[in-house]
């Protein structure tokens, strides 16, 4: 579904966002 994907997508998205946040935090 189309749908999904476009919700996964974004999700994903969000996840490498946040990992990129917390990366900079850390470092």
């Amino acid at each position: 579904e189309p749908a999904t994907m476009l919700l996964f997508g974004v999700g994903l998205c969000g996840l490498a966002f946040v990992g990129r946040k917390k990366l900079i935090r850390h470092g």
